[in-house]
């Protein structure tokens, strides 16, 4: 993610919002174009957690 962009729980909210509404039971997973490295990426907690779980290594 870009660090010195504003706001984003609040893209990563309504992103959360959508997996949570459309896909609940679909696992999930993401990675940075950088690295490669595939991470399983959680939808059934809250903004902070899944904000936390895109910014972690």
């Amino acid at each position: 993610m870009f660090p010195e962009q504003d706001e984003l729980e609040v893209s990563a909210g309504m992103v959360l919002q959508l997996l949570q509404r459309l896909a609940p039971g679909v696992e999930t997973i993401w990675f940075a174009d950088f690295d490669g490295i595939v991470r399983p990426l959680q939808v059934s907690g809250n903004v902070d957690d899944f904000v936390d779980a895109l910014l972690s290594d």
